[in-house]
């Protein structure tokens, strides 16, 4: 390591922490909703955008395949979307008939391009980013100037949709292919048309220059390709071949050859000189519709209808690689290095792929579900949730976990009514609807849409009877009333020859609502034939949605922007509720009948005095647009659901957002308070991370400070009138606790501390991919206040320095630049460096993603070190399957790893501390790439200040501090060592943590139960019935962050706790579980052999033996075998 001193301050982030509402934003993995149609590199590659029939697009980081950006305004499907030549810009073009060009760092809108009459289909800048040409199915071309959006011309020669655009290298041409059966050049700065291509009988799918601009090829339905001379539009070459129309097509970098791919499911490389077929490309079994070229014209990608991606060597046409994505690959695109391909298809997911190996790299998607409805019991303590899934979701509002699942086969819950009581949900998705009991979780009916010569229709709207006798479905141009006990038809109402869209029940049940187009009907149940009927008056467009007020004498009414509420009686309008700048997809009056609140597309909810019609207040929170919004029953709270995938419970008093939700699936969950605080489930918080435009932060760098389980359960407590006043106390000693075992010094959560910087300054020269193992950083640190004290930098969550770094306490400076050289892992390398300062307060960590394909074909190395031990020195303590533990666990992974494993042994005698710590000599042989677990099967001990031995063969039982080996030397194996996927396992009593705090007592326990591998008994001060203690706690709710030497530590039981091993199950208990798993599973991750071992542990010893992590990886989830 070269050190050189440096004056210059270096500032990563220009923000505090106490500011991070103001500065940072809490990124999370919310994907698109629908099939996604484009997906493209930035010019650098850095970034992908996606372009999807959600009618959003969304820019990712492409390292780590994290979200950055949602661009939400376009009213209808986006078709595609491209980045700027400079990348500070995307271009987006939609079925809205626009075209919008948002700024890439901050998701800003810039421009809105309108002037198109129809669909805009492709949107593109020319060479120096000045202009912008768009598209459409008006069967025009319009061009844009970019820094003001102003039209500067409009191209009108094609008389059919244009279908594809771009400009000629030189930027002084623009080349269209329409449905018309020809290809225009025009003149870039002119309305000129200075050359039409004809000759195609059919539609021309896309028209390409080549690279240097003197030829163009186009293809056609017609099933051929041509070539024809840019500069007087002469034919060259007719290319024959393909059997039925031709999707693509592309020429080779080298301008000799071209690509084409089609409908019979072939690709033909041509020889573009001589028109002759050079390699017919065989294997999809679809149709192809989408391909690229590398950048080097080595590598041709080609996407299929039967849902692969393959790879083929350009000169050859040798298969290479098939890449399976499950569905139509319709976009498919190289990196501008060659050595990654993205792939798109009608799934809702974006895929990076590595060239060389075919190995997935990256999935650009959500996890967060998308919500349809929140709904609240009757009770107020539950929230009913319907999302895109097949699941409707039971959450106790007091604490946001989970109450109860009901999964339906029959597709997603659209729709969602709760009882009064609370006993009954009804929810639909397509021709079906389903009656649930909410208590017991049993599905009691399915009820059929209205069927027509076998056809069912969708179920658009359902309604519950407020007096719970029946249930109302709305199906075609029919609504059908059920009973609600049998499931038997009751009454069929018919609305007339529209579509009925919504129906809604009068508080008495008497009355139905029922609204198709601008049409609103009211019937009375008993005699099934309309007993009022109108026209909405000044309607802005189709009912969305209607409700009765509770005393039933108004009816509200959305529609496209606006809300309404009319006389129930005569239909006179009452009040006009006009606003939002979107869709109304929801009304709701409260309890008390004076407001009503709105949800709209507009991506607010708005709250609404019903006498004069005035908006109270805005609730501006969601990020996409809002489904619906409802009072909970007593009116202090409203409930919104979005597709951004949160609920949010608003103040209905004041209109501020108390706390936002996000839900992942039937466990995971996180809780945001509005001034950053959360609380969730660990697996989802892992998902969490914070941006800063395009530059993102790990979770765990702010996890210390905002994980509040405390705070966000006195919010929620509020919000019900239900404050648990106990467990609030208690998540704060938990969070206390986690704070005091990391050292944190808490003041550096005010203003008042100094945050030391640090920076990898060549990080815009490193590529994402590297051919080379070793790589080279260039990092500078600095605090403005005090010395820095070590530097660290980390690959993959493993320490290379160790976990106590570099020390820098001897220069006494406070600042520092230095290069490092560190050797990269085979695949994904999360590469970070921090700094810490005399006051302990360490940097952000800013990771930066490099992938590495090492092009030697070597297999995995297992070094395995196994301990165990019978028999002591001391005698009393002898146990029977410690040697063979480890006997059989060296069995068992030799036959996992053949050949590619190193096994090294220490059995009773020769288990002494000295022997142990030679061991690291073998560990610091290993490879990064390599795998190190260390297993110790005996017994575990405490010595009276509560620190942890291993019994070593001459350990004294009594006073384990002599000959005992310390837990901290037993780690020490690991710390520092080449490899980077590393493993302990502890099949020992007491080896999880002792809070010193928490325990009151240990002593020798006299007369142990065989099997028992300790002899020190714990107990815990002020433990309550029920109740766990806060180290318990804090190790329930939160993520170990706290890296240490990057290893897992897997530990058989609690601190408290002993491990047992029995005669029926000839070896330990901790152990057997993963012999077992070993028998099992043909491959294992670390996170599911813990999570399994534990479960089976559990359940064999009655949760007498909880095995924990001491410590473990979050993100670096390696395969065990």
């Amino acid at each position: 390591m070269t050190v050189k001193i440096t004056h210059l301050f270096i500032i990563l982030f220009l923000f505090s922490l106490i500011t991070l509402g103001q500065e940072l934003q809490v990124g999370l993995p919310i994907g698109h909703s629908s099939m996604i149609n484009s997906s493209k590199f930035s010019a650098d590659g850095k970034y992908i955008v996606t372009t999807s029939f959600d009618e959003t697009a969304r820019v990712w980081e492409t390292s780590s395949s994290k979200l950055l950006h949602t661009f939400v305004g376009h009213s209808a499907n986006l078709l595609d979307a491209e980045f700027s030549h400079n990348g500070k810009m995307v271009v987006t073009a939609s079925s809205d008939n626009t075209a919008k060009v948002w700024e890439t760092a901050t998701g800003k809108l810039l421009l809105t391009l309108k002037g198109h009459s129809k669909t805009v289909r492709s949107a593109t800048f020319n060479p120096d980013d000045s202009n912008i040409v768009t598209i459409s199915a008006d069967n025009t071309i319009k061009v844009w100037k970019t820094d003001n959006g102003k039209l500067l011309r409009t191209l009108k020669e094609h008389t059919d949709w244009v279908l594809s655009v771009e400009f000629s290298p030189d930027g002084k041409s623009i080349l269209t292919s329409s449905r018309d059966s020809t290809a225009i050049i025009w003149d870039a700065r002119s309305k000129r048309l200075l050359k039409r291509l004809k000759g195609h009988t059919n539609i021309v799918t896309s028209a390409k220059f080549s690279p240097n601009g003197k030829q163009i090829m186009t293809s056609s339905y017609d099933s051929t390709s041509r070539l024809w001379e840019t500069s007087t539009g002469r034919l060259i070459n007719e290319l024959k071949g393909h059997r039925r129309k031709i999707e693509a097509s592309l020429i080779s970098p080298n301008g000799k050859t071209a690509v084409t791919v089609s409908g019979d499911q072939t690709a033909i490389i041509w020889d573009l000189k001589s028109a002759r077929i050079l390699q017919v490309l065989k294997g999809h079994t679809g149709s192809i519709i989408s391909l690229d070229i590398s950048k080097d014209g080595r590598n041709i990608a080609t996407g299929s209808e039967d849902g692969t991606a393959r790879i083929w060597e350009a000169d050859t046409g040798i298969l290479k690689k098939t890449l399976d994505n499950g569905s139509f690959v319709n976009s498919i695109n190289f990196s501008s290095n060659g050595q990654n391909i993205m792939t798109s298809s009608q799934s809702d997911s974006t895929l990076l792929w590595d060239v060389l190996s075919g190995r997935l790299l990256h999935k650009f998607e959500g996890v967060v579900l998308r919500v349809n409805s929140a709904k609240v019991s009757a009770d107020g303590n539950k929230l009913l949730i319907s999302s895109y899934g097949n699941k409707l979701l039971i959450r106790e509002i007091s604490t946001g976990k989970k109450v109860q699942t009901l999964q339906s086969n029959k597709g997603s819950f659209r729709n969602l009514e709760i009882s009064p009581s609370g006993n009954y949900a009804l929810t639909s998705y397509l021709g079906i609807a389903e009656l649930w009991d909410i208590i017991s979780g049993k599905l009691l009916h399915q009820f059929e849409g209205h069927k027509v010569n076998d056809y069912t229709y969708e179920i658009k709207s359902i309604a519950i009877n407020p007096n719970e006798e029946s249930i109302l479905i709305a199906s075609n141009n029919r609504a059908s009333l059920y009973d609600i006990i049998s499931g038997k038809l009751l009454k069929t109402y018919v609305g007339g020859t529209k579509d009925i869209k919504t129906i809604s029940f009068s508080p008495d049940g008497k009355t139905i609502a029922m609204s198709s187009d601008r049409d609103l009907q009211l019937f009375k149940t008993v005699y099934g034939r309309p007993l009022i009927k109108g026209v909405l008056k000044h309607s802005s467009g189709d009912v969305q949605d209607v409700q009765f007020s509770p005393d039933g004498q108004k009816v509200a009414t959305s529609t496209y922007d606006k809300g309404y509420i009319w006389d129930a009686t005569s239909f006179e309008l009452l009040t006009i509720l006009d606003g939002h700048q979107g869709f109304v997809n929801s009304i709701h009056f409260s309890p008390d009948g004076q407001n009503i609140v709105t949800s709209s597309d507009d991506k607010t909810a708005s709250i609404w005095s019903v006498a004069s019609g005035k908006l109270i207040h805005t609730l501006n929170g969601h990020d996409d647009l809002v489904n619906s919004a409802l009072y909970n029953p007593n009116g202090n709270f409203i409930v919104t659901a979005s597709d951004d995938g949160s609920i949010i419970h608003w103040d209905s008093k004041t209109g501020k957002q108390l706390i936002r939700q996000f839900i992942f699936d039937d466990e995971d969950y996180i809780l945001f308070l509005p001034d950053g605080y959360y609380s969730g489930s660990k697996n989802a918080v892992t998902n969490l991370y914070y941006k800063k435009e395009l530059q993102t932060l790990g979770f765990e760098q702010l996890d210390i400070k905002y994980n509040r389980p405390d705070k966000v359960l006195e919010v929620l407590g509020t919000i019900n009138n239900t404050p648990d006043t106990i467990m609030i106390r208690a998540y704060k000693k938990a969070w206390q606790k986690r704070v005091k075992k990391l050292k944190i010094d808490t003041t550096s959560f005010t203003e008042i501390f100094s945050l030391p910087q640090s920076k990898i300054t060549n990080r815009e020269s490193i590529a994402f991919d590297q051919n080379k193992s070793e790589l080279e950083l260039s990092l500078k640190s600095s605090d403005s206040l005090y010395a820095l004290d070590r530097i660290n930098v980390w690959v993959n969550e493993v320490p290379l320095y160790g976990k106590n770094g570099i020390s820098l306490k001897e220069r006494v400076s406070n600042t520092i630049d230095t290069t490092v050289t560190l050797e990269l892992s085979n695949g994904i390398n999360k590469i970070e460096a921090s700094v810490f300062n005399m006051n302990g307060t360490e940097s952000y960590r800013r990771p930066l993603y490099i992938n590495f394909q090492t092009k030697e074909l070597t297999k995995e190395k297992l070094y395995f070190v196994g301990i165990g031990i019978d028999n002591y020195k001391e005698k009393g303590h002898d146990l029977n399957y410690s040697v063979k533990d480890i006997r059989d666990l060296s069995k068992q992974l030799k036959v996992r790893y053949n050949q590619n494993i190193a096994i090294d042994t220490l059995f009773d005698k020769n288990v002494t501390v000295e022997n142990i710590l030679k061991l690291k000599d073998k560990l610091q042989k290993t490879k990064v790439d390599d795998k190190v677990i260390i297993s110790f099967s005996g017994h575990g001990l405490l010595s009276n200040d509560l620190d942890y031995y291993l019994g070593t063969y001459d350990v004294n039982f009594s006073d384990p501090e002599k000959n005992g080996l310390p837990y901290e030397d037993l780690e020490f194996l690991l710390d520092g060592i080449p490899s980077r996927k590393k493993l302990l396992l502890i099949d020992a009593c007491h080896s999880g943590e002792v809070d010193k705090d928490e325990v009151e007592a240990i002593a020798k326990v006299e007369n142990l139960k065989p099997g028992l591998k300790g002899s020190i008994g714990v107990r815990n001060k002020n433990v309550k019935m029920g109740m766990k203690n806060s180290f318990e706690l804090m190790k329930e709710l939160f993520n170990n962050v706290d890296r240490a030497t990057g290893a897992t530590v897997i530990s058989a039981a609690a601190g408290t706790q002993f491990a047992q091993e029995r005669g029926e199950l000839k070896n330990g208990v901790f152990t057997y579980c993963i012999l077992n798993q070993l028998k099992r599973k043909e491959s294992i991750s670390v996170s599911e052999l813990k999570r399994l071992v534990s479960k089976q542990v559990v359940a064999l010893t009655n949760g007498l033996q909880q095995p924990t992590s001491r410590n473990q990886t979050i993100e670096n989830d390696w395969k065990v075998w």
